[in-house]
Order: C-alpha cells, then sequence, then structure tokens
C-alpha cells in the first residue's frame, strides 16, 4: 500500500478574538483519494486556559460538535480541496482553520492522531488511545470478514436533520450499521456523551426505517478499556432502551460469528 495526498488544517480557538491570540485545539485531515475527512479535537480546553484563565468547557464542547457535523454534511460526498479551502476561509471567529497545507497518508486515522499529537499536543499517543476504527479494522481482518463488509454511504435522516455515517456494515436480515466508539475516557461524563449521542442516532435510525421493508439498525463495538463493569452495564442499558445493539470491542464473538454466518448474502 502506498501513500497518497491528503491536506490538512490546524484547527485553533481564541475565546476572545479581537485578541487574535489563538490556540490549537484540534486538526482537521482530507484525502479525496480515500474517500476520508476526519476531525481530532482537544477533549477539554486546558491549552486555552493556560492563556485566557477559566472557560466555559460546555460552550467549548458545543462548539466542537456543531464543527464535527458541519464538516460530516458538508464533506460526507469528499468534494475538492478548493471547496474546502472555501469553507476554511470562512471560519474566522472564535474557532477558525488554518491554512491547508499538503502531506502524505498510509493510514488517515494514524496519521491524523500522529498529526494531532505533533501539533496540538495535548498528550503523548498510547495504545489505549488509538483509533478504535483501526483496532476494529484489523479485528475484522484477522477474524477473515473485512472483504465481506461493506463501506457504507452516510444514511441521511431529514426528519431529524442529520446523517448517520459509519466505517462497516453487512446484511444479516436487516442492515447492520457498524460504528466503533472509544468509551474508554478518563472522564465518565465525556464517554457517557458518545453513548448518549449513539443511542439517539440508533432510536432516530429505527424510527426512520420502522415502515420501510429495508430495515436499518446501529451497531455500535465500545472500546470500554479501563471501563468498570456497572459502567458498561449502564451503557448496555441504554442501548438496549434504544433498540441500539452493543459490543465491547474486547468480546466480539457473537458480532463475529453472525457477519461469517451471512457472508453468503454480500
Amino acid at each position: 500500500m502506498k501513500k497518497v495526498q491528503a491536506y490538512y488544517s490546524i484547527l485553533q480557538f481564541c475565546p476572545e478574538p479581537a485578541r487574535l491570540e489563538y490556540v490549537n485545539v484540534g486538526i482537521f485531515l482530507f484525502c479525496q483519494d480515500k474517500q476520508y475527512v476526519g476531525v481530532k479535537f482537544s477533549e477539554t480546553p486546558r491549552r486555552v486556559e493556560k492563556l485566557y484563565g477559566p472557560q466555559n468547557h460546555a460552550f467549548f464542547n458545543t462548539l466542537k460538535d456543531a464543527f464535527s457535523e458541519r464538516v460530516r454534511v458538508e464533506f460526507s460526498q469528499f468534494q475538492e480541496r478548493s471547496l474546502i479551502e472555501r469553507f476554511a476561509s470562512m471560519r474566522a471567529n472564535q474557532l477558525r482553520m488554518s491554512k491547508l497545507l499538503p502531506m502524505s497518508v498510509l493510514d488517515p486515522d494514524k496519521d491524523l492522531s500522529e498529526l494531532f499529537y505533533e501539533l496540538v499536543g495535548v498528550e503523548k499517543p498510547n495504545s489505549r488511545r488509538s483509533s478504535v476504527r483501526s483496532k476494529l479494522k484489523n479485528i475484522f481482518k484477522d477474524a477473515g470478514v473485512l472483504d465481506f463488509l461493506d463501506e457504507p454511504e452516510p444514511v441521511s435522516l431529514p426528519e431529524f436533520g442529520i446523517d448517520v455515517s459509519v466505517p462497516f456494515g453487512y446484511q444479516n436480515g436487516s442492515y447492520n450499521l457498524i460504528d466503533p466508539v472509544r468509551l474508554d475516557h478518563d472522564a465518565p461524563a465525556d464517554a457517557l456523551k458518545e453513548a448518549g449521542k449513539r443511542a439517539i442516532e440508533g432510536k432516530w435510525l429505527e424510527a426512520h426505517f420502522s415502515n420501510e421493508q429495508a430495515k436499518k439498525r446501529l451497531v455500535v463495538v465500545g472500546d470500554f478499556d479501563k471501563q468498570p463493569d456497572n459502567f458498561y452495564r449502564a451503557v448496555l442499558d441504554l442501548m438496549s432502551e434504544h433498540k441500539v445493539s452493543l459490543h465491547r470491542l474486547d468480546a466480539l464473538d457473537s458480532l463475529l460469528t453472525d457477519i461469517k454466518q451471512h457472508m453468503p448474502h454480500h
């Protein structure tokens, strides 16, 4: 596998734009050849607080979520570089994007993480914080099912104003959208936020296709590394209530078995 052309932008935050002292808080990565658009943010505004003092964490998280959702909606069709440059040039408030810079990538998820730790530098990468998507992809590959999985197009839910975008999918009577999610955050509130988002998306997905013959459902694979069992059980209950299937990243036998049983349908 050879490297291909990609472009990245540094995401910078300033609570007082008039001061023009922006702090690096994230990375945006775009690779048209691999149909990849990725965003990685600092979990907290800790670096901003070193310069500006205490910040409103809820506002910071809302700003990140709004930007990430905007990117997902705007670039779900993997637009050309010129359109992304135009998008970046329009970001001039508290959160802005630097000029797009070229780089070569082999594994966009891994390259995004490495770029993040190099330029944002909140903490050094370790195996626990490596991409859950990459971990899951390797598990699928080792189990011999990766080639039988789809790369689904984003599923639009216009009545709710969102698209559900996941890296893997397969058919077993219903169409299963597999979403790998990191749920091993040091702050339980951050993990619950991620779990809650998927629960709501899964409920809306089930509701949207409830009257159609071709059903779709969300399957979440969560990395619960170092989380207590009671936390996992609480998330499992939440997902079940919202019609979402939940699997632990370290216990995927049932999911792998189901994929293998339905491989002839691909």
